[in-house]
């Protein structure tokens, strides 16, 4: 074969290798922010079930409240329980929202989608450059 195509053809074969390298780091990353996202969907669901669950237990306390205003015997005991189970969830919420607020302000690598330390200027594992 002669030289020059035969040149050309290892070009090719170099630029194929390289876009393939491309490709694969561009999949590592929309992974990675695929998980993220997933992350903070499950999250966001979770925060809505423990508020609705917080809704159902503001009834039974309503309820409660309104029995005892009718007359009827009402313990404390089980509003006080319904209310330590709504501090809990209302605690459960604010983790959530700071695991979320946690994951919204990790800076990822624009090249590899690593999560760097806030202020780096590079990447630690490929270099790349991180934007502000």
């Amino acid at each position: 074969m002669d030289q020059k195509v035969n040149d050309m053809l290892e070009r090719m074969k170099i630029a194929a290798q390289q876009t393939a390298q491309a490709v694969g780091k561009a999949a590592d990353v929309a992974g990675k922010k695929t998980n993220e996202l997933v992350s903070t969907t499950k999250a966001s669901l979770q925060i809505f079930d423990l508020n609705s669950e917080i809704d159902g237990l503001l009834k039974e306390i309503g309820r409660c409240v309104y029995m005892a205003h009718t007359g009827s015997e009402v313990h404390s005991e089980e509003i006080d329980a319904r209310i330590r189970q709504i501090d809990a969830k209302y605690q459960e919420i604010a983790r959530l929202k700071a695991e979320i607020e946690q994951q919204k302000a990790t800076p990822h690598c624009p090249q590899c989608g690593k999560a760097c330390a806030k202020g780096d200027a590079y990447c630690s594992a490929c270099g790349h450059p991180i934007g502000d």
